[in-house]
């Protein structure tokens, strides 16, 4: 586009036009004049539209985005008596979902989250982890089956009180348009300083925001120099200020540095403390301690069990477990090169 609407594009375009006119007649050389003088304007008016033109269709998608979102059906919350607060124990029963209704993507989950320990969900890209960890933040209802929380179906509790009980961190870091203590402080807004700066330093970010401009009153926008790893601890602090009994972790899938990855993994130590916690992985390394993982093969629950039990059923989770030791083994060997 810069050079078609460059003037001298445009200046050598009228010339080699005008001047096959001029000798064939058709024009006088004084009526090329004005072409060649105005000619060089005609670049940046065509530019002007085109951004024109692309401002326009950028608002039209995000309109489009808005109008998706509103038309999306409220779900329901359901009467039901209310019970006393537990210890934060999750259970799926038979739980089927569909983005689309008849075609299934989740077949008939069942498996318990006791309190105080971590689940690991593992499988294939497309396996389910991502939407079986959705449905228990109800992002969708599901179509056959339960979800419930202390014997509490999901779809019984208010928004409210849902997000009072389910906290995530999600790979893709959602920061919002505000300051450093105004992201840390979204789920929590009457937290105050002490309570923010408290969660910071747990979540291994604290001295890094204290580098900042104006530290926790640093205003995030494009200019703000934060790498992937730090703006996931700014996450992690945000959830261990909400403090939920309950937490799903999409666990990041590559860092930037060995340094940034030790942080991340400091921070989501403190946070997962005491915590019922779904972990969707996606570097088994990094969960091979939990207190259970579940493979997921298309959907279905494949095999379950502790790290050490599922390595000697010698079944889906061992070929995983192979395939990414010889994958880290390929990486080391690349970087001795």
């Amino acid at each position: 586009m810069d050079l078609v609407t460059r003037p001298t594009t445009f200046l050598w375009l009228i010339a080699t036009a005008g001047t096959l006119f001029v000798v064939s007649g058709a024009m006088q050389p004084v009526t090329l004049l004005p072409f060649l003088v105005l000619g060089t304007t005609f670049g940046a008016r065509l530019l002007g539209i085109a951004y024109g033109l692309g401002s326009i269709r950028g608002g039209l998608e995000s309109a489009r985005h808005i109008a998706v979102a509103l038309d999306e059906t409220e779900l329901d919350v359901i009467e039901a008596p209310v019970t006393a607060d537990a210890v934060a124990s999750v259970s799926f029963e038979g739980v089927t979902f569909g983005y689309r209704p008849g075609v299934p993507v989740i077949h008939d989950v069942s498996l318990t989250l006791r309190h105080g320990t971590v689940t690991a969900l593992v499988g294939p890209s497309g396996s389910g982890k991502s939407t079986l960890a959705s449905l228990l933040a109800r992002f969708h209802d599901v179509e056959r089956g339960a979800i419930r929380i202390d014997g509490t179906d999901i779809r019984t509790l208010t928004p409210d009180e849902l997000y009072a009980k389910v906290g995530f961190v999600f790979q893709d870091v959602q920061l919002v348009a505000g300051t450093v203590r105004e992201n840390i402080a979204l789920a929590c807004p009457e937290a105050t300083d002490d309570d923010v700066e408290s969660a910071a330093r747990d979540a291994q970010i604290h001295e890094r925001i204290l580098r900042l401009p104006n530290g926790y009153d640093t205003v995030l926008d494009t200019d703000t120099q934060l790498s992937g790893g730090e703006k996931q601890r700014l996450t992690i602090a945000r959830a261990l200020l909400a403090d939920t009994p309950i937490l799903i972790l999409d666990e990041a899938t590559a860092f930037a540095d060995p340094e940034s990855e030790y942080l991340v993994q400091q921070a989501l130590g403190r946070l997962i403390d005491n915590r019922t916690v779904l972990v969707i992985a996606h570097r088994l390394h990094t969960i091979a301690d939990a207190d259970q993982i579940v493979v997921l093969d298309h959907g279905r629950v494949a095999e379950t069990g502790t790290h050490t039990d599922l390595l000697a059923n010698n079944g889906r989770y061992r070929r995983l477990w192979e395939g990414h030791r010889h994958e880290q083994s390929s990486v080391l060997a690349g970087g001795n090169l």
